[in-house]
């Protein structure tokens, strides 16, 4: 009604590999999944009703959004193809759209890669609330004007 034109696209991720990155997010951020997690939440997550493997479930929303707006109007890529030739996809997704496919898009640079710190001490360390970091947070404050923070 808003937008009667609007074209939509979603990128698909393998939700194996999905759930994966999620958990590889949760070890950087220092989130242990021990202290997290209850029995409730273990149950949840064996029977798929987790919030980080429904995820991965994309038959409904993909559906919802066919029936909503049209096959034609909602374009599904799948992330291996962004990975495999990330310009040939930006390409497609240009002429999706109606914008000049010449153009050429710098996709080098990835954002938010999943991966298990280097140093998980530091890493808890830096992540997490205790005395040694905010003692550190306190002296920074004092030591630096709020323009820097």
């Amino acid at each position: 009604r808003y937008v009667p034109d609007v074209k939509m696209m979603a990128i698909l991720r393998d939700p194996v590999q999905r759930a994966y990155s999620d958990y590889l997010m949760h070890v950087r951020d220092a989130i242990n999944f021990g202290e997290v997690s209850s029995l409730y939440e273990q149950a949840k997550f064996k029977s798929n009703t987790s919030f980080t493997i429904r995820k991965g479930f994309y038959y409904e929303p993909v559906k919802y959004f066919f029936e909503k707006f049209g096959r034609d109007r909602v374009k599904i890529y799948l992330y291996d193809d962004l990975c495999r030739d990330s310009g040939a996809l930006m390409q497609d997704i240009y002429r999706y759209i109606g914008v000049d496919d010449r153009f050429i898009a710098d996709t080098s640079k990835k954002a938010q890669q999943a991966a298990v710190p280097k140093n998980i001490f530091l890493n808890k360390l830096l992540k997490k609330k205790n005395p040694l970091r905010s003692a550190i947070a306190s002296a920074l404050k004092l030591i630096t004007t709020e323009k820097m923070r």
